[in-house]
C-alpha cells in the first residue's frame, strides 16, 4: 500500500489570530467529521453527535475498505489521537480491528512504554480476538521484564495477562521467572506479580511461590512484598503455600507489630488452617495488653477477636477462644482487668468492640459484667456506651454548622 501523508492538509494555522494549531489535534478534528478514506459524510450522517467534544464526537464509522488519513502510531502517541483510536476500536467492526492490529503490531513494543500509546495497546488486547491477542503478546515477550518495571508498561502487561488464555499466559510471563524478587520490590512490578497470582492457574505460578518462600520473612514486612504474600494466601491452595504459612507462623511475634507484616498475619487468620489460626490467637492472648495498645498489633488482636469469637466448633478453636477470653477478663478479683484497660485505650477499645460484636450472647454477658464495675453506663443488652451516639450527634452538628456557614458566605473552618 502506498504510504499516505501523516497529516491532512487541514488548516494548521488560524488565519485570524496567527495561532499555530497542534497538527495532531487538527488531524483528529478532521477524522472526527470524515470517513477514514477522506470522504465527507452525507446529509444522512449529519447527526447531533457531530457537535460533541472529543472523544465522543467521532463521526460516522468507516467502511470495511477504508484507509487512514494519518499514521496510526503517531496518532496513538497523541493525547487526542489516543482517545480517538480507543473509541474507534471499542465501537469498530471486525475489518477495522484487523486493519488496526496489522498497522500497529510492529509499533506495539514502543507504544507500550508511551504515556498515551499504552492505553491504545491495552484497548487492542481487550477488544481483539484470541488469535490477535496471541500476536500482540508475541511482540512483547522479549520486553516483558522491562515493561513490568515501568509505570505505563506494567499496565499493558497486566491487561495482557488478564485476557490471554492459560497456555499463552505461561509463555508470555516466561521472561519474568528469573526476576521475581526484583519485581516484588518494584513500585510497578509488584502489580504484575499480583495479577499473575490472581489470573493464572496455581500450578503455573509455582515459580512465584518458590521465590517468596525463600525469603518470606523479609517479603512479608516489605511495603510492596506484603501485597504479594496476601495474594498468594488468597488464591493458592493451602498445600501449595504450606511452607510460606509455616514460616509466617514462626515469625508472627515480630510480624504482628510490623507496619506491613500485620496485614499478612491478618490474612493468615482469614485464609489459614485452623491450627495456624489457633497458634496466632495464642500468641496474641499471651501478651494482649502490650499488643492491644500498639498501633499495628492492635489490628491483629482485633482480627483475633473476630476469629476466636465467631463460634467455630473445632476443638483447637474452642481452646483458642477460651485463652482469648481469659486474657481479656483477667484473674478473678482483679480490680482493673485487661478488658477495662483496653477499653480506655485509643487502639484497644476496637478489640473489645470486636469481641462484643462477634461473641455469643453468653460471651457478651460475661464481658459486659466485667466492665460494669468501672463503666456503669454500659448495659448488658449490647448498648455500647453512649459515646458512639454522642460522637455521631457531634459530627452531625459540625456538618450542619459548616453547611450554614457556607450558605452565609462565611469561611468554614474545621470545628
Amino acid at each position: 500500500m502506498t504510504p499516505i501523508p501523516p497529516f491532512p492538509a487541514a488548516a494548521a494555522m488560524d488565519s485570524a489570530s496567527g495561532y499555530q494549531a497542534d497538527p495532531m489535534k487538527v488531524a483528529v478534528e478532521s477524522l472526527s467529521t470524515s470517513y477514514l478514506d477522506g470522504s465527507q459524510p452525507t446529509e444522512l450522517d449529519q447527526r447531533p453527535e457531530a457537535q460533541w467534544p472529543l472523544p465522543a464526537r467521532l463521526g460516522p464509522m468507516p467502511s470495511a475498505d477504508a484507509y487512514p488519513v494519518c499514521n496510526l502510531e503517531e496518532l496513538a502517541r497523541d493525547r487526542h489521537g489516543s482517545a480517538f483510536l480507543q473509541q474507534r476500536l471499542e465501537d469498530g467492526t471486525e475489518p477495522l480491528l484487523q486493519y488496526a492490529v496489522e498497522q500497529l503490531l510492529p509499533a506495539v513494543p514502543r507504544l507500550a512504554r508511551d504515556i498515551f500509546g499504552h492505553s491504545v495497546v491495552q484497548k487492542l488486547f481487550e477488544v481483539s480476538t484470541v488469535g490477535q491477542r496471541r500476536m500482540l503478546a508475541k511482540t512483547l515477550e522479549a520486553e516483558v521484564r522491562l515493561l513490568s518495571g515501568r509505570a505505563y508498561g506494567c499496565r499493558v502487561v497486566q491487561t495482557a495477562v488478564r485476557v490471554l488464555p492459560p497456555d499463552a499466559q505461561v509463555q508470555f510471563t516466561a521472561g519474568i521467572r528469573r526476576h521475581v524478587m526484583d519485581l516484588i520490590r518494584s513500585m510497578h512490578g509488584n502489580f504484575v506479580i499480583q495479577v499473575c497470582i490472581e489470573q493464572m492457574p496455581p500450578a503455573a505460578i509455582s515459580f512465584i511461590v518458590e521465590a517468596v518462600e525463600e525469603r518470606v520473612e523479609l517479603i512479608a514486612s516489605h511495603v510492596y512484598g506484603c501485597r504479594v504474600v496476601q495474594r498468594l494466601l488468597e488464591h493458592c491452595p493451602a498445600a501449595q503455600v504450606q511452607g510460606i504459612t509455616q514460616r509466617l507462623i514462626l515469625d508472627s511475634p515480630r510480624l504482628i507489630s510490623d507496619t506491613y507484616g500485620n496485614y499478612v498475619v491478618r490474612h493468615v487468620l482469614e485464609y489459614g488452617r485452623v491450627d495456624q489460626k489457633a497458634s496466632i490467637i495464642g500468641t496474641v492472648s499471651s501478651d494482649i495488653l502490650r499488643l492491644g495498645k500498639d498501633r499495628c498489633a492492635s489490628n491483629v488482636a482485633e482480627k483475633c477477636a473476630e476469629v476466636a469469637m465467631s463460634g467455630d466448633a473445632h476443638e483447637l478453636m474452642c481452646l483458642a477462644k477460651g485463652a482469648f477470653m481469659c486474657a481479656l477478663l483477667g484473674e478473678e478479683g482483679d480490680h482493673w482487668p485487661p478488658i477495662q484497660q483496653l477499653l480506655e485505650d485509643k487502639y484497644g477499645r476496637y478489640i473489645v468492640q470486636s469481641a462484643l460484636s462477634h461473641g455469643s450472647s453468653d460471651d457478651r454477658v460475661m464481658l459486659l459484667r466485667r466492665l460494669q464495675g468501672r463503666f456503669p453506663m454500659i448495659n448488658c443488652r449490647g448498648g455500647s456506651a453512649s459515646t458512639r451516639e454522642g460522637k455521631a450527634r457531634k459530627r452531625k452538628d459540625r456538618q450542619n454548622a459548616r453547611r450554614e456557614a457556607g450558605m452565609r458566605g462565611e469561611p468554614s473552618f474545621p470545628m
